[in-house]
């Protein structure tokens, strides 16, 4: 009866391998993150930091004005002026929480009301070279999170690398994730199909708000299936009409720990159509990216 022994010895501590696994991995996902963990802001913090970004906001949009002013001087033969340098802006997630907080529109409440039946206290978190959209799960009482690596490569094309989706500190495989990511990818692939149907871009390159809407959700879509993307993103100069935004290159983004820094360079006039085309073109997911 050794043997049986043995076996029974070596099945009890394949159990208590498991099970300290288990606890472990239990422990992890009812951890808060370290990068959840902020201290809330006072009243008066907050709104200096919606100031903040305000200002940084209204700087950028004021350059895309002057991008756009010069698309139409081009268009007429003007070449008196040059076109506007390069732009850089650096935003804080503090500030860019805070100015989402203090943003108020239609299509923001609706936003609040949906997510605040999944979700309480959503924010964005920049930390570690990476977007993190995270938000405490109703459902599951832990802090859910969606974790993106941005960057442009060397052949000037957008990376939002997916990094996955962690409960608390526990990064969960895809496949557990797979079914429900399939399931939303398959929804902005259908409002994507409909932005293209309205999307349009004049000859002062500036596009509408369905073009708007396509370029963000593709940029989604190619982070959800691995796949690079289109740099041109587009960025409103009136702020009485966000609906509507000037296309520019983005040339560089970089995450450090609480700031995002991006830069971008204006189009030519004779780069509309060509924009326009990547627009619409119809969406194809590469399989072999998604493995």
């Amino acid at each position: 009866m050794i043997w049986l022994r043995r076996v029974l010895l070596v099945l009890a501590i394949l159990l208590c391998a498991v099970l300290f696994t288990g606890l472990g991995a239990y422990y992890k996902y009812r951890e808060t993150p370290w990068w959840y963990r902020t201290e809330p802001m006072s009243d008066a913090e907050r709104k200096e930091a919606a100031n903040s970004a305000d200002q940084k906001l209204a700087d950028l949009f004021s350059w895309a004005a002057a991008v756009q002013a010069s698309a139409a001087r081009q268009i007429h033969g003007d070449s008196s002026q040059p076109a506007p340098d390069p732009k850089t802006v650096t935003l804080s997630d503090t500030e860019l929480n805070a100015f989402v907080d203090s943003w108020q529109s239609p299509d923001k409440n609706q936003l609040q009301d949906k997510l605040s039946r999944y979700f309480s206290d959503p924010r964005l978190v920049l930390a570690d070279g990476r977007i993190i959209l995270a938000g405490m799960s109703r459902d599951l009482g832990t802090v859910v999170g969606v974790q993106l690596a941005p960057s442009v490569d060397d052949q000037g094309q957008l990376r939002l690398q997916w990094e996955g989706v962690s409960a608390g500190e526990l990064t969960l495989p895809r496949a557990v994730v797979s079914g429900r990511i399939k399931s939303v990818a398959g929804q902005m692939e259908e409002q994507l199909s409909r932005y293209q149907k309205s999307a349009d871009i004049d000859r002062t390159l500036t596009g509408n708000s369905a073009a708007v809407q396509e370029s963000v959700t593709r940029w989604l879509l190619d982070a959800i299936n691995g796949q690079v993307s289109d740099p041109t993103a587009f960025v409103p100069f009136d702020v009485s009409d966000l609906g509507h935004a000037e296309a520019v290159r983005l040339t560089s983004v970089q995450v450090n720990d609480g700031s995002i820094t991006m830069g971008f360079v204006p189009y030519s006039a004779e780069d509309g159509s060509a924009i326009l085309s990547r627009l619409k073109q119809p969406y194809s997911a590469d399989q072999d990216a998604q493995k």
